[in-house]
């Protein structure tokens, strides 16, 4: 892994000045942490410098590496922000356009002084007032969590008492604007665990729905059951409802040894497959996700997060064989899925919450009326 990180990182900033280019846009390149030239001459990785390095490099990437739409202060990566930049314009009456060169850029509004807690630009009249409204906002929505998960207030910026005042200047207002947004992008925004995109905390839900479900290592492709396997030609060459093979035809011998997917440890929370650097990362964004989730829920209907499997800090910093990694995450899978997901109460497969309810409604027991009828005309 240390010889391959040089040789992408090389080819990644070629990608990123080449991708500024065609877009038009001036961005720089995120800053390279400290402590990747300490892994990289170090003999034994330790797993708190790889931590430090990748919440450095995480924070790196979000802050150089996204863009951020003018009108939500959200980030994307400028593929995604084409798309998105249509609909927020039409919602926030804008004509922003962050990839139109500077000679050509319109401002669509005059720039106003942007609130810390909740990223909305206002005057300097107004600020004020918007602010002890949002200050209220804020407390009332966390005092609502229980006081584990409660967040501490974004805190204002240097200036801000002279912007009130009206001590304003263009250069302390852009000063101001990128302090505050920082403040607003760290503490009120909650990054994605799988693409590191920030959302506020009710679009994060949202957004987890639909991203990082697409692949093999998905949640919801192991709630499923695996289509079952043709049927084969009965005796006296009937086919049992498939067509038979023609004279002549060679069937193709399927390969001994199954494609085999990228190696890595097995989530045991969520089932998914990561590297042993961003395995941690993961590990404490994904435990903030289940407790988030169970606190919603009843106190009788919570469930405890499950356990890690043994051999699993081991695992993390001495990548073993192909063989005892598949039986670590055999070990893993096996803890997913008894603990992670949730049993159906009639056939007995397990899915994810979410999934076991829209499966209950077409899920009937052996012996139903409707299995009946359907044996009738069968």
């Amino acid at each position: 892994m240390k010889g391959s990180i040089g040789i992408h990182l090389s080819q990644c900033k070629d990608k990123f000045k080449k991708e500024s280019i065609n877009l038009g846009v001036k961005r720089k390149m995120p800053k390279e942490p400290e402590e990747l030239q300490q892994i990289l001459s170090a003999d034994k990785l330790s797993i708190n410098l790889l931590e430090e390095y990748n919440e450095k490099a995480s924070k790196a990437y979000n802050e150089a590496g996204l863009m951020k739409c003018p009108n939500c202060s959200r980030t994307f990566l400028p593929d995604s922000l084409k798309s998105h930049i249509k609909s927020c314009n039409t919602k926030h009456g804008t004509d922003a356009d962050p990839f139109a060169s500077p000679s050509k850029k319109k401002q669509a509004r005059p720039q106003g002084i942007m609130c810390y807690i909740c990223g909305r630009e206002y005057f300097s009249k107004s600020i004020e007032i918007h602010i002890k409204q949002c200050k209220e906002a804020w407390l009332r929505d966390e005092n609502l969590k229980p006081k584990s998960k409660r967040r501490k207030m974004p805190e204002p910026p240097k200036n801000f008492d002279d912007i009130c005042c009206g001590k304003i200047t263009e250069e302390s207002k852009d000063q101001y604007n990128e302090e505050a947004y920082k403040e607003y992008n760290e503490k009120a925004l909650e990054p994605c665990p799988n693409c590191a995109r920030t959302f506020l905390p009710e679009s994060l839900v949202k957004h987890l729905r639909s991203c990082g479900k697409v692949g093999k290592g998905s949640a919801g492709a192991k709630g499923r059951k695996a289509s079952p396997p043709p049927r084969k030609t009965g005796a006296g060459g009937g086919s049992g409802g498939l067509l038979a093979p023609k004279k002549g035809t060679v069937k193709k011998t399927a390969s001994k040894s199954p494609a085999r997917g990228p190696p890595g440890i097995l989530c045991y929370i969520c089932g998914r497959k990561y590297g042993t650097t961003s395995i941690d990362i993961h590990l404490k964004q994904c435990k903030v996700m289940w407790d988030k989730i169970e606190d919603q829920k009843p106190k009788n209907e919570r469930r405890k997060c499950p356990s890690p499997p043994k051999q699993f800090e081991e695992m993390k910093i001495n990548p073993a064989k192909a063989d005892v990694m598949d039986a670590y995450n055999d070990e893993a899978f096996k803890n997913y899925n008894e603990k992670a997901l949730v049993p159906c109460d009639i056939c007995g497969r397990t899915f994810l919450p979410d999934s076991l309810k829209i499966h209950k409604k077409s899920c009937k027991p052996k012996g139903s009326k409707e299995e009946k009828k359907k044996g009738l005309k069968r």
